[in-house]
Protein backbone atom coordinates (compact mmCIF):
# COMPACT_ATOMS: atom_id res chain seq x y z
CA UNK A 1 0.00 0.00 0.00
CA UNK A 2 1.41 3.38 -0.96
CA UNK A 3 1.60 6.32 1.42
CA UNK A 4 -1.15 8.18 -0.47
CA UNK A 5 -3.34 5.19 -1.24
CA UNK A 6 -6.58 7.23 -1.40
CA UNK A 7 -5.40 9.85 -3.89
CA UNK A 8 -7.08 8.45 -7.00
CA UNK A 9 -10.23 7.51 -5.06
CA UNK A 10 -10.52 11.08 -3.76
CA UNK A 11 -9.97 12.54 -7.25
CA UNK A 12 -12.61 10.22 -8.72
CA UNK A 13 -15.07 11.07 -5.94
CA UNK A 14 -14.52 14.81 -6.48
CA UNK A 15 -15.09 14.49 -10.22
CA UNK A 16 -18.36 12.57 -9.75
CA UNK A 17 -19.76 14.21 -6.60
CA UNK A 18 -18.21 17.59 -5.78
CA UNK A 19 -17.56 19.10 -9.22
CA UNK A 20 -21.19 18.79 -10.39
CA UNK A 21 -22.39 20.55 -7.22
CA UNK A 22 -20.16 23.59 -7.60
CA UNK A 23 -19.73 25.39 -10.90
CA UNK A 24 -17.95 28.54 -9.63
CA UNK A 25 -14.49 29.26 -11.01
CA UNK A 26 -12.34 31.75 -9.12
CA UNK A 27 -10.09 33.98 -11.27
CA UNK A 28 -6.50 34.16 -10.05
CA UNK A 29 -6.79 37.86 -9.20
CA UNK A 30 -9.64 37.00 -6.76
CA UNK A 31 -8.13 33.82 -5.34
CA UNK A 32 -6.25 35.44 -2.45
CA UNK A 33 -9.45 37.18 -1.30
CA UNK A 34 -11.29 33.84 -1.50
CA UNK A 35 -8.59 32.09 0.55
CA UNK A 36 -8.44 34.95 3.07
CA UNK A 37 -12.22 34.90 3.43
CA UNK A 38 -12.35 31.16 4.11
CA UNK A 39 -9.45 31.40 6.55
CA UNK A 40 -10.60 34.43 8.49
CA UNK A 41 -14.24 33.30 8.64
CA UNK A 42 -12.99 30.34 10.66
CA UNK A 43 -11.06 32.65 12.98
CA UNK A 44 -7.66 31.47 11.77
CA UNK A 45 -4.73 33.84 11.37
CA UNK A 46 -2.08 33.97 8.65
CA UNK A 47 -3.77 32.48 5.59
CA UNK A 48 -1.58 30.83 3.00
CA UNK A 49 -0.33 32.99 0.16
CA UNK A 50 -1.68 32.37 -3.32
CA UNK A 51 0.85 32.22 -6.13
CA UNK A 52 0.70 31.26 -9.79
CA UNK A 53 1.06 27.67 -10.82
CA UNK A 54 4.23 27.29 -12.93
CA UNK A 55 3.52 27.19 -16.67
CA UNK A 56 5.43 23.93 -17.03
CA UNK A 57 2.96 22.19 -14.68
CA UNK A 58 0.77 20.33 -17.13
CA UNK A 59 -0.55 17.40 -15.06
CA UNK A 60 -1.21 19.21 -11.77
CA UNK A 61 -4.19 21.53 -11.45
CA UNK A 62 -3.09 23.15 -8.16
CA UNK A 63 -0.90 22.51 -5.12
CA UNK A 64 -1.06 23.46 -1.48
CA UNK A 65 1.16 23.20 1.55
CA UNK A 66 1.37 24.96 4.92
CA UNK A 67 2.03 28.53 3.77
CA UNK A 68 1.29 28.59 0.04
CA UNK A 69 -1.26 27.56 -2.54
CA UNK A 70 -0.36 27.57 -6.23
CA UNK A 71 -3.21 28.08 -8.66
CA UNK A 72 -3.75 28.51 -12.40
CA UNK A 73 -5.53 31.47 -14.04
CA UNK A 74 -8.99 30.09 -13.12
CA UNK A 75 -9.67 27.49 -10.44
CA UNK A 76 -12.91 25.82 -9.35
CA UNK A 77 -13.78 26.86 -5.79
CA UNK A 78 -13.80 23.24 -4.62
CA UNK A 79 -10.22 22.79 -5.87
CA UNK A 80 -9.14 25.75 -3.73
CA UNK A 81 -10.86 24.13 -0.73
CA UNK A 82 -9.05 20.87 -1.57
CA UNK A 83 -5.72 22.71 -1.45
CA UNK A 84 -6.71 24.52 1.76
CA UNK A 85 -7.41 21.12 3.33
CA UNK A 86 -3.81 20.18 2.50
CA UNK A 87 -2.56 23.36 4.19
CA UNK A 88 -4.71 22.68 7.24
CA UNK A 89 -3.48 19.12 7.71
CA UNK A 90 0.22 19.70 7.10
CA UNK A 91 2.68 19.65 9.96
CA UNK A 92 5.25 22.34 10.77
CA UNK A 93 7.54 20.88 8.10
CA UNK A 94 4.83 21.02 5.42
CA UNK A 95 4.26 17.24 5.36
CA UNK A 96 0.70 15.91 5.14
CA UNK A 97 -1.04 12.56 5.11
CA UNK A 98 -1.63 13.15 1.42
CA UNK A 99 -5.27 12.35 0.73
CA UNK A 100 -5.70 10.31 3.90
CA UNK A 101 -8.48 10.26 6.45
CA UNK A 102 -7.39 13.49 8.19
CA UNK A 103 -7.21 15.43 4.92
CA UNK A 104 -10.65 14.17 3.85
CA UNK A 105 -12.12 15.01 7.27
CA UNK A 106 -10.98 18.62 7.04
CA UNK A 107 -12.06 18.81 3.39
CA UNK A 108 -15.58 17.58 4.25
CA UNK A 109 -15.93 20.36 6.82
CA UNK A 110 -14.75 23.02 4.35
CA UNK A 111 -17.16 21.77 1.69
CA UNK A 112 -20.07 22.10 4.11
CA UNK A 113 -19.10 25.46 5.61
CA UNK A 114 -18.09 27.18 2.39
CA UNK A 115 -20.10 25.50 -0.39
CA UNK A 116 -23.03 24.21 1.69
CA UNK A 117 -22.47 20.62 0.57
CA UNK A 118 -24.04 18.58 3.40
CA UNK A 119 -21.69 16.45 5.49
CA UNK A 120 -24.16 13.57 5.55
CA UNK A 121 -24.19 13.49 1.76
CA UNK A 122 -20.40 13.61 1.53
CA UNK A 123 -20.07 10.88 4.16
CA UNK A 124 -22.52 8.66 2.30
CA UNK A 125 -20.86 9.14 -1.09
CA UNK A 126 -17.35 8.79 0.38
CA UNK A 127 -18.33 5.47 1.96
CA UNK A 128 -19.69 4.33 -1.42
CA UNK A 129 -16.35 5.33 -2.98
CA UNK A 130 -14.47 3.46 -0.22
CA UNK A 131 -12.68 6.65 0.91
CA UNK A 132 -11.73 6.83 4.59
CA UNK A 133 -12.30 10.06 6.54
CA UNK A 134 -11.76 11.34 10.07
CA UNK A 135 -14.35 13.91 11.15
CA UNK A 136 -12.67 14.25 14.56
CA UNK A 137 -9.53 15.81 13.04
CA UNK A 138 -8.68 19.41 13.83
CA UNK A 139 -6.72 21.79 11.59
CA UNK A 140 -3.08 22.13 12.68
CA UNK A 141 -3.51 25.49 14.42
CA UNK A 142 -6.44 24.20 16.46
CA UNK A 143 -4.49 21.05 17.38
CA UNK A 144 -1.61 23.26 18.54
CA UNK A 145 -3.98 25.36 20.68
CA UNK A 146 -5.50 22.20 22.20
CA UNK A 147 -2.03 20.88 23.02
CA UNK A 148 -1.10 24.15 24.75
CA UNK A 149 -4.23 23.96 26.93
CA UNK A 150 -3.53 20.34 27.97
Amino acid sequence: MTRDSQKQKVYDWERHVVAPLSKRSVPFDQAQAFVDGVWLTHGWLYPPQVSKMPKQATRTMATGCRGEIRLPAHTPDWVILHELAHTLTSNEHGHTDGHGADFVGVYIKLLERVLNIPTLMTMFTLKQANVKFNLAVLPWMQRRNEEKRA
